[in-house]
């Protein structure tokens, strides 16, 4: 596509010298429909319409003119002067190339996805310059949810710009959008075998890599990448994410502090780097990161729940309470934020506070009993036992039925050591569940069923 821009360059000069000064200059039918394509490619409509017009002066009887004001209408979104142009171009050009594709247009205006589709692959057979309607197609089957088809049309303009890295990027994301992550990463394998210096390549990999929980394969193809481009900012955060998923927290920093020297500081990094800090016990050090991460972005609503979080375990609940009220207020709907809430007034003995944010954490969470479960596990995780606890109380008043909700409450007093409270529940929950309240138990707490 770079050659056709240059080549044209001195056309479309000579065209625009001729348009601003209203000399009468000569241009042949050819160079006409260049000048229309160069204007409808990148937009400029009135332009193009112009072109046409011009030449539809100087050559009223050329059939290609016909083509392009049916072509125009299109772009410019006129559906009904379009069909009425194509009938008029099928009758004096019948056999043009870009009939089916101008019809293909039009059907995708019309919202006749099946019979764009058809125009659209018919046009493919007779234009020289496939990839535009390429590009349609791999749209249209996008928007369409017909992913593998979206693929296919993607790899054949690979074909011919194959260095093109947004291509690759819809071509990556097609397959994530259809669960293809093993087909992405045979793609990619084969891709660089022909392109092994192709660091997006290797990055989208990695990627696809991830998403099948193959994390040494991904880290192996992000330090591909990351040789070939050091300042691969991305592929050195995704690295440090990995990292800390696996548990190897001091690599993971490493990784994240070479992002931000290969970009900039971004405050989301910054607050990964706290994370890292906490899992090696370094509160302190994590404390004075999560500050720069919010002096950076004070939207980072996950910045300041950190903070509130870290700040309430190491005693400073005055600032912890004030931190957690700016996290909700930027993102009111996270039960993780009211969460932390309700464990910092529990914390400082605040009843009416704590009640209240109990009832924002039950109006987040979702009603049913199997999200609800999942959702307590979550807190306690985060290492909010008090709210934790808390919640697990109020779930068996609210789903009293259901066993997953009673076994996380005795499963849970019996970890933090209160036997004869969690005999109790499950003296009650037995009469009602019978056997499978120890099944849910094993479940949850294998080795306490």
């Amino acid at each position: 596509k770079a050659m056709q821009v240059s080549d044209n360059k001195h056309l479309i000069e000579r065209f625009e010298k001729l348009i601003r000064t209203k000399e009468i200059g000569f241009f042949d039918v050819e160079e006409f429909e260049e000048i229309t394509d160069h204007y409808m490619d990148i937009g400029q409509l009135n332009s193009a319409k112009q072109a046409i017009d011009m030449g539809l002066n100087l050559y009223p009887n050329a059939p290609i003119f016909a083509v392009k004001t049916a072509r125009y209408f299109v772009e410019a979104n006129m559906v009904e002067q379009a069909r009425k142009a194509l009938e008029h171009a099928e009758g004096v050009a019948p056999n043009h190339p870009e009939l089916e594709w101008t019809r293909g247009l039009i059907m995708v205006r019309m919202g006749k996805h099946k019979e764009a589709i058809k125009s659209l692959k018919l046009a493919l057979d007779h234009v020289e310059d496939r990839y535009p309607i390429l590009g349609q197609l791999a749209a249209l089957y996008n928007a369409m949810g017909l992913y593998p088809e979206a693929i296919e049309s993607i790899a054949d303009m690979l074909t011919e710009e194959p260095d093109d890295e947004h291509l690759l990027y819809l071509l990556a994301l097609n397959h994530d959008l259809a669960n293809m992550h093993a087909e992405a990463i045979a793609w990619f394998d084969t891709y660089i075998s022909k392109q092994p210096y192709s660091e997006t390549a290797w990055y989208h990999k990695a990627c696809s890599h991830t998403k099948q929980d193959q994390l040494e394969a991904a880290l192996n193809a992000l330090d591909y990448a990351i040789l070939i481009d050091e300042t691969f900012a991305a592929a050195h955060y995704d690295k440090g994410r990995i990292l800390e998923a696996l548990s190897r927290p001091k690599e993971a920093m490493l990784a994240y502090e070479e992002a931000i020297a290969a970009d900039q500081p971004a405050a989301y990094t910054l607050l990964r780097i706290a994370m890292c800090l906490q899992q090696l016990d370094r509160d302190q050090e994590s404390i004075t990161v999560l500050q720069r991460a919010i002096t950076m972005d004070d939207s980072l609503a996950e910045g300041w729940a950190e903070l509130a979080k870290i700040t309430a375990f190491t005693g400073n609940l005055i600032d912890s309470i004030s931190y957690v009220k700016k996290a909700i207020e930027l993102e009111p709907d996270m039960v993780n934020f009211h969460a932390i809430a309700l464990e910092v007034y529990l914390m400082t003995g605040l009843k009416l506070e704590a009640t209240k944010a109990m009832e924002s954490l039950m109006s987040c969470l979702d009603q049913d009993a199997e999200a609800f479960v999942i959702a307590c596990s979550e807190v306690s995780e985060e290492g909010l036992d008090m709210a934790a606890r808390a919640l697990m109380e109020m779930g068996i008043i609210m789903h009293p039925k259901h066993v997953d909700v009673w076994a996380l409450l005795i499963g849970y007093l019996k970890l933090v050591e209160e036997d004869s409270l969690s005999e109790e529940y499950r003296q009650r929950a037995l009469v009602q569940f019978g056997n499978s309240l120890e099944e849910a138990l094993e479940s949850i707490y294998p080795g306490q069923g």
